[in-house]
C-alpha cells in the first residue's frame, strides 16, 4: 500500500541533506532510493507505481506530492505534506523548516541505508546527469521510441526496477536473485 506520509518524509529527507531541489531531481533521487531498496530487500522504500515518461522512470504518487495534487491527495494528506515541504518556485522544493528529524517515524532503516546511500552516490549530480543516467536503464528504454513518438508514458513493473546497469548499487549478484524470487512468490 503506497503511504503518503512515508514519500513525504523520504522527500524531506532527500532535502535535508542535499538542500533545496528541482522536481526532476527528486524524483529521480526517490526512483534511485526504490531500485536500491528493491534490490537489497525486496521491496521498495514508496511502494509507488512507476512509469517510464520523456524524462525517466517517475513514481506517480511521488509526482502527486510535489505537485501537491489536490485531486489524488485528501486534505489531511496534503496538511502532512505541507509540515515537511515547501515549494520554491514553480517546481523547485525545500524543506520546512518548522519540520524536526525527530518527526521521522514512517521510515525504516533500511529506508535510511537506501536514501543514504542514494544521497552520498548520487546527491551531487545535476539533474540532466540523473536523466541520462536513468535512460540507461532497461525498464525505460524498453518505452524510448513509443516516448519518441509522443506516447505519455509506459507502466514499467515493479519487478523490471530489479535491473543494474553497472556497479553502483552495493548489492551482490546473489542478493538481487534472492530478492527477485521474493518479489515474484518464486523463494520458497
Amino acid at each position: 500500500m503506497i503511504d503518503i506520509k512515508v514519500i513525504t518524509q523520504a522527500i524531506y529527507y532527500l532535502l535535508k541533506n542535499i538542500g533545496k531541489c528541482d522536481e526532476l531531481k527528486i524524483v529521480k533521487l526517490i526512483y534511485l532510493t526504490d531500485k536500491y531498496h528493491l534490490l537489497k530487500y525486496a521491496r521498495t522504500v514508496t511502494n509507488d507505481s512507476y512509469f517510464a515518461m520523456r524524462m525517466g522512470p517517475v513514481g506517480s504518487t511521488v509526482k502527486d506530492v510535489l505537485c501537491f495534487n489536490r485531486t489524488a491527495l485528501s486534505k489531511q494528506e496534503l496538511k502532512f505534506i505541507n509540515i515537511f515541504i515547501k515549494q520554491d518556485g514553480e517546481y523547485d522544493y525545500q524543506i520546512n523548516e518548522k519540520a524536526s528529524d525527530n518527526e521521522l517515524d514512517m521510515l525504516s532503516e533500511t529506508d535510511f541505508e537506501a536514501l543514504n546511500f542514494v544521497i552520498k552516490q548520487f546527491g551531487s549530480w545535476t539533474k540532466s546527469q540523473l536523466i541520462r543516467y536513468t535512460h540507461n536503464y532497461p525498464e525505460w528504454k524498453q518505452y524510448e521510441n513509443l516516448l519518441k513518438q509522443k506516447t505519455l508514458r509506459g507502466e514499467i513493473k515493479t519487478e523490471e526496477i530489479m535491473t543494474t546497469i553497472d556497479d553502483i548499487f552495493p548489492v551482490t549478484k546473489e542478493n538481487i536473485e534472492i530478492s527477485r524470487e521474493t518479489v515474484s512468490g518464486q523463494l520458497q
